[in-house]
């Protein structure tokens, strides 16, 4: 693979594109009039990881608990970009492409180890070593431009990339948190997942 692509995301589709666009798709701002036993008032009324807490809680007949538990998500139009049936209020949707998923409650998801750090590859440690991005540290900080100053990711201007934690993670971790290398298609890369302390250094 071509190392100086490592940073460049690809193209994710994540539904297919209905007569709106997800700008044109806010939530509904709507309460249930009776919410599942357990959930609050405000269940799906805006963009929150409504069961990131309460999955088995409000769907003990759920045979496969996974990553979806703890994504964001709200009651929309049903002509909204990948809007889904709920199950658990007939005649209404809700989408998870309308909201900007939580980082932090992916991360630390129960249901779910998509978007925690996960082991790199073959390819990963021949050219990088063996722990190069397997956990949440800035990697790229020391001889970034060295690596990657020919590369099309180096902005003249801008680096701050090269000193933000990241680690790889499962190829099932939602698209708007995490990205695809085309060095590694095995698994994608994440920033958001990692916390950033202190203050971050211009290149």
């Amino acid at each position: 693979g071509d190392i100086t692509q490592l940073y460049v995301p690809e193209s994710d589709t994540c539904a297919e594109i209905t007569s709106q666009t997800p700008e044109e798709c806010p939530c509904l701002d709507i309460e249930m009039p009776s919410p599942p036993s357990g959930a609050p008032q405000d269940y799906g009324k805006n963009c929150k990881p409504h069961d990131a807490e309460l999955c088995s809680t409000l769907y003990p007949s759920e045979t496969s608990y996974d990553i979806w538990c703890c994504r964001s998500w709200c009651w929309v139009d049903p002509l909204c970009p990948g809007a889904q049936v709920s199950t658990v209020w007939p005649d209404h949707y809700y989408s998870e492409l309308t909201c900007k998923d939580d980082a932090a409650v992916l991360a630390s998801c129960p249901y779910s180890d998509a978007c925690r750090c996960t082991a790199n590859t073959e390819e990963v440690r021949t050219q990088f070593g063996a722990d190069y991005g397997t956990s949440c540290q800035p990697w790229d900080a020391e001889g970034c431009r060295a690596v990657w100053g020919d590369s099309s990711a180096w902005d003249p201007s801008n680096n701050d990339w090269c000193c933000q934690p990241w680690c790889y993670v499962s190829s099932d971790c939602p698209s708007d948190i995490a990205f695809t290398s085309t060095f590694t298609e095995v698994s994608r890369y994440s920033y958001a997942v990692c916390v950033q302390e202190g203050a971050v250094p211009v290149y």
